[in-house]
């Protein structure tokens, strides 16, 4: 256990004793100490703490049992007169005051022959200082008994460096110590660990910077700054070079400058011991299976303590004929002797590592400013600026971000004991005051301390089974102490001699027989009923100043939730018999919406009250309001929590695969589309000083035409820790050198704001539109730069966009506006130039007219423009377009295909300035659009019969086909084939007019099958988009969609009120089966794609209209309905022979998203029978005795085909067996 310790005393010695007025103490000794090493095993730490135990039991004084109380004092036996007899107690009032007395007398004779200065006491007799360089400790697992596990046991050191005692003794009695420790260091030593950070315990200053700041620190502030702040106000001064001491496990030399521990200890006669202790900077990195093997380690000397009995009551007989304690004897009993202490802990820091192994491993720090522990009459605890942060710890000081703000928590305790009416009463008051609690949670933080969580339980529920099992296989005793030992509450008359003996006064200490009485007064059977007659009283109050929690999205930094409570209380009492809690809160909370940057309310101010109660073994919770619940969801608040439920799951899946987490992104991506290119800064309002103080960079970055710029306003850290709504601007500077900058654009809000660009520009103020819109791809605020002029492409195609002038010259190179996108005219030119445009890629010519933004103020300008096929380099004079019903219509004659493209503008008419600058959006449609909503492709033909121009296409299975060979207001005939499903017959129908009381819209068409059995489908017409009413989408739909996925042919047939049974168009009536031609399945219609769907109409709306179904050669089902949707149901088909029955399932359901307007049948088999017996089976109804269908091992078939009865039963039976007994296949669960 100890190795050889050497230690040298120089010992000076005045002989003659104390020489008045000499400094001088009558002894001083001068010790030094070699290095101590100490090794323990668990067997020995057992062994020495069962010693330990029982030294204490047999010299010591049970701290449980109360002091004994002087027999002297509470003697009813001893006559007062006789020590009047005495002239020093002559004049006392009782027998406490002539004891005083006559150790007065004594005093006074031992000191009438000294000194004044030897009276007073202040020489010291004795100085002694020893110094000690090591003190370590390797602690081992298990017994140590074999030499080579020992070595492979050791798992932790801890080296004490530079200890230093300094004690000094008065010749009062008075006496002084000092205990001074340079620094404390512990390691991690277990053999071939994977931990990178075997120092869990060291100062987190280095000796260096602390010798050298000695002069400059007082003793109540040190100049350590706590690792944990990571804030970028103050450099972290931990050195690196601490941070990579941690990883080392060697000594360390230390300088032996200012020392991390000193404890001071001052004790006086008849006063309190009074300890001061100061820890400087303490650091510990907990490794969790580390952590978790000291704490086996330490409580394995500890035996397992069996269920304590309730105490019990105090008894009558028990105290009869006793004389109960007085209350002021109870009180001296309770108050023999003191300690107040007071302890100082500066810059405290715990490190918890998420994954030891790695250097640049995640770990969650706890740093503490400040904490004070004091007891004088009251327990006093005072933790400052209490801190909570997360970072990678091989990049501390970039990566640090802070979990809970610093705060401080101040608790008071007051306990106490007293004495009413012979009944001894416990009072317990606990106050905790706590400041405000900020906690700022990202995603990835969530998932950190969970996983540290996680681990943590894991090692318990280890540790604890672990510990259990080896309860159970451990033998009773311990090296035979435990059963040895005297009980600690048992006290004979003799010991209370002997200390009565001892607190007599020298005066009456020789008349020592009057005490054998009195002791046997204040036996343990007293004192055991006196304890546990004891009242308790509990009272606990904690008050919290404010508490808010805000989640934050990783991805930005920017905060989405947070939740708020005002000042509130939490009182408790009776914790140790039936605890009982109650709190009053005011709950509020709001989320972050981006698209404005503000703060929305979700929860209003709700207070609530809390109750819980412990009785037994339950615990209840009641909770309460009187105000009600108010919840405001709004769509950007479903739409955010959908979102971050969508990174919750990505993080959540990375971390699953072992990846990082995802890097930062920037908030804003500024684009410019102006046409000139700017410089962007950061603008603040009060100016290069605020935001050089706010660590903000305002310095100018060039942004060219037509790119981007992510952009960001603050930091990460800065903008984590920005919770209030704060207005961010920019500031732009054209690169032509027109024109004056421009100050305080505004980014926050989504919308377009305009702002002049001064000065005038050839008499023109122009200006620049800054529109701002939430990316809810990217999720991020996107802000363009660009003018009030924006022309968009609502068609299928891309198109050409150039400028030109009024003669029609091209200004501008062209520029290529895909489908969907949008186009901005360069500000210099949206004035004052026109626009022409073209398809990109079909050889058409630029339109023949151009687009000027002033004629679409007027009431009837016109809005088409018309491009003529040709070659690109074909330009030619362009005809003005505007003006008043001005048309330019082709030859009717000519051959040539144009191209026409409508022009909306979509604008403001109220605002005066539209008359002065193009303040507009600029929307291209096509004229007509076809959409196919069939479950087949279609041959389309689309009929101008206003101009008699004729365009075919193609139309795939739910595609649209924009018409831009037609003029809007024109007479346009509409027929069409489709070929897969066999109708190739079409009557035209009218889906565009000039003259509604002439020719009026149709809204069906009729196609015929080849047998020529029609079948009537749907038209919906509706306005195409931002097309100002003018142009119209044309959606075919059938009405009703049939699918048939029983493995059956099938026949349908319509039956009216007023007409008898009709065949159902697109069937082979001579095969009696459905077409061979193969076609693509029904939308939304399921999953079986082998499937064929037959469309189906009643020809006209009548709610008596019904359908009919057969298979093969059978009879026809009952009357169907399909106007119920959603329902489910049974379909009996009877056989030809009457004698068996088909029996099918039938749902119909509402086509899905734009398919809504179509209704799907299917038909599905009623009973499907499936093996999974292992073994092949036979099947049969029980009225079929001739043949049964044989099932192999996992096969699924359908059972189509009954018996007609009143019942419908089944049998199966193995190969060459006996049939099991007739099953119901209508009865679900097992039979």
């Amino acid at each position: 256990m100890l190795e050889d310790v050497d230690y040298k005393m120089d010992m000076h010695v005045l002989m003659q004793g104390h020489i008045a007025g000499c400094p001088r103490p009558v002894t001083e000794l001068v010790g030094m100490l070699s290095p101590i090493k100490m090794k323990l095993t668990e067997y020995q730490y057992k062994m020495v703490y069962d010693l330990l135990m029982m030294i204490v039991r047999v010299f010591g004084n049970d701290p449980n049992v109360p002091a004994p109380l002087d027999p002297l004092i509470g003697d009813r036996l001893l006559d007062l007169d006789i020590l009047r007899e005495n002239p020093a107690t002559k004049a006392a009032t009782d027998t406490r005051q002539a004891l005083a007395n006559l150790r007065q007398i004594d005093d006074a004779k031992n000191n009438a022959s000294l000194s004044e200065e030897q009276r007073a006491g202040q020489y010291a007799t004795v100085d002694m200082f020893v110094t000690l360089s090591t003190i370590q400790l390797e602690l081992f697992q298990g017994s140590g008994f074999d030499l080579d596990s020992m070595r492979k046991a050791s798992f932790t050191r801890m080296d004490i460096n530079d200890l230093t005692v300094k004690y000094r003794a008065k010749a009062n009695g008075d006496s002084k110590a000092e205990i001074a420790i340079v620094a404390v260091r512990a390691y991690d030593t277990r053999p071939g660990t994977d931990n990178q950070f075997t120092q869990i315990i060291s100062p987190t200053i280095m000796s260096q910077s602390r010798s050298a700041s000695t002069g400059d620190r007082s003793e109540s502030a040190p100049t350590a700054t706590s690792v944990a702040a990571g804030s970028e106000g103050s450099p972290d001064t931990h050195s690196h070079g601490s941070m990579h001491a941690i990883a080392q496990d060697t000594p360390v030399e230390e300088d032996g400058g200012s020392p991390q521990l000193v404890c001071h200890v001052d004790m006086r006669p008849n006063q309190d011991m009074v300890v001061l202790l100061t820890l400087d900077s303490p650091r510990i990195i907990l490794v969790l299976d580390h952590v978790f093997m000291l704490m086996g380690f330490a409580t394995s000397a500890f035996p397992p303590q069996p269920p304590q009995a309730p105490p019990v009551a105090l008894q009558g007989g028990a105290a009869k004929g006793k004389s109960p304690a007085s209350p002021k004897s109870s009180q001296m009993a309770e108050t023999t002797g003191g300690l107040i202490y007071k302890v100082d802990i500066l810059h405290a820091e715990i490190i918890l590592l998420a994954n030891p192994s790695s250097r640049a491993s995640e770990a969650l720090i706890l740093s503490v400013n400040q904490i004070i522990l004091a007891q004088e009459g009251l327990f006093c605890a005072t933790m400052d600026e209490i801190g909570v942060s997360l970072c990678t710890i091989d990049r501390r000081q970039e990566t640090s971000r802070n979990v809970m703000d610093p705060f401080t928590v101040i608790t008071t305790m007051d306990s106490r004991v007293t004495s009413s009416g012979g009944q001894t009463s416990q009072v317990s008051d606990v106050s905790v005051d706590v400041g405000n609690l900020l906690l700022r949670l990202g995603l990835n933080d969530v998932l950190l301390m969970l996983e540290i969580f996680n681990k943590a339980m894991e090692l318990m529920y280890r540790d604890s089974s672990g510990g259990s099992a080896e309860q159970s296989s451990e033998p009773t005793g311990d090296l035979g102490l435990r059963a040895s030992s005297v009980h600690p509450q048992v006290r004979t008359s003799d010991e209370s001699d002997v200390s009565s003996a001892v607190s007599a006064p020298p005066a009456l200490r020789q008349e020592g027989g009057q005490g054998d009485r009195v002791g046997s007064e204040y036996s343990s059977p007293d004192i055991s009923a006196l304890a546990s007659g004891r009242i308790i009283k509990e009272t606990m109050r904690a008050t919290v100043a404010s508490l808010r929690v805000v989640i934050i999205r990783d991805m930005f930094g920017l905060p989405v939730y947070a939740c708020t409570a005002r000042e509130f209380h939490v009182d408790a009492t009776d914790w140790s018999l039936g605890m009982r809690v109650r709190s009053d809160v005011q709950l509020q909370a709001s989320y972050f919406n981006r698209r404005n940057s503000h703060w929305e309310p979700v929860i209003e101010p709700w207070r609530f009250v809390v109750n819980m109660a412990y009785e037994g073994d339950v615990q209840r919770i009641d909770i309460s309001a009187a105000d009600r619940l108010l919840v405001n969801a709004s769509h950007a608040l479903i739409e955010e929590t959908l979102g971050v439920a969508a990174q919750w799951d990505d993080e959540v899946a990375k971390r699953a695969q072992g990846g990082t987490a995802s890097g930062e992104r920037m908030p804003y991506v500024l684009v410019n589309r102006t046409g000139i290119d700017c410089h962007v800064w950061v603008d603040v309002a009060e100016g290069a000083a605020a935001a050089r103080a706010q660590r903000i960079d305002t310095s100018p970055v060039l942004l060219r035409d037509g790119e981007s710029l992510p952009w960001r306003f603050e930091d990460w850290r800065r903008r984590r820790e920005q919770l209030e709504a704060t207005a961010h601007h920019i500031g732009i500077q054209f690169a032509n050198g027109k024109w004056e900058w421009l100050r305080r654009v505004q980014v926050d809000r989504e919308g377009v704001r305009h702002y002049t660009l001064q000065p005038a520009a050839d008499g023109i103020h122009h200006r620049v539109a800054v529109e701002v819109r939430l990316d809810a791809v990217n999720l991020v605020k996107r802000v363009e730069l660009r003018s009030p002029l924006v022309l968009a492409n609502n068609t299928r195609v891309a198109m050409e966009v150039a400028m030109c002038d009024y003669r029609g010259e091209l200004r501008t190179d062209a520029a290529v506006i895909a489908p969907g996108a949008e186009l901005p005219l360069p500000i210099l030119f949206c004035h004052q130039y026109a626009v022409r445009v073209r398809p990109e890629g079909f050889g058409y010519a630029w339109s023949s007219q151009y687009i000027y933004w002033r004629d679409f103020l007027a009431q009837d300008a016109r809005t088409e423009v018309c491009c003529l096929p040709g070659t690109s380099a074909d330009v030619g004079t362009a005809a003005y377009g505007g003006g008043r019903n001005t048309h330019a219509d082709l030859d009717p004659a000519s051959d040539a295909m144009p191209f026409y493209v409508h022009f909306n503008a979509l604008c403001d008419l109220r605002n005066p300035a539209l008359y002065k600058y193009p303040f507009m959006r600029l929307v291209m449609t096509p004229p007509l659009e076809i959409e196919n909503l069939l479950p087949y492709a279609l041959q389309v033909c689309v009929i101008d019969k206003t101009v008699g121009r004729k365009w075919i296409s193609g139309l795939a299975r739910g595609g649209v086909a924009a018409v831009h060979a037609v003029q809007p207001g024109h007479l346009v005939l509409l027929t069409m084939r489709i070929p897969d499903a066999g109708f190739d017959q079409c009557d035209g129908t009218i889906i565009e007019t000039s003259d509604e009381d002439e020719y009026p819209v149709d809204d069906t068409i009729t196609v015929a099958d080849r047998q020529g059995i029609r079948l009537a489908l749907k038209l919906h017409r509706m306005d195409i988009s931002s097309s100002g009413g003018r142009c119209r989408r044309v959606s075919i739909y059938a009405p009703y969609v049939m699918v048939n996925r029983s493995g059956l042919k099938l026949f349908y047939s319509s039956k009216g009120f007023f007409k008898g049974v009709s065949a159902v168009a697109g069937q082979d009536l001579q095969r009696n089966a459905p077409l061979e031609a193969e076609s693509a399945p029904v939308p939304a219609s399921g999953t079986d794609t082998d499937a064929r769907p037959v469309m189906f109409s009643f020809g006209s709306y009548d709610l008596k209209n019904r359908a009919l179904v057969r298979v093969a050669d059978s009879e026809w089902s009952r009357p169907l309905s399909f106007d119920a949707l959603g329902s489910a149901a049974e379909v009996i088909i009877p056989a030809a022979d009457r004698l068996t029955d088909t029996h099918l399932g039938i749902q119909i359901e509402p086509g899905r998203g734009r398919y809504s307007h179509t209704r799907v049948v299917t038909f599905t088999s009623r009973y499907v029978v499936k093996n999974m017996t292992g073994v092949a089976l036979q099947y049969r109804t029980v009225y079929n005795t001739s043949s049964a269908s044989v099932i192999g091992d996992g096969e699924r078939q359908a059972l189509h085909t009954l018996h007609r009865s009143r019942r419908r039963l089944l049998t199966v039976a193995c190969a060459h067996r006996d049939s099991s007994g007739a099953m119901q296949p209508d009865v679900r669960g097992g039979q």
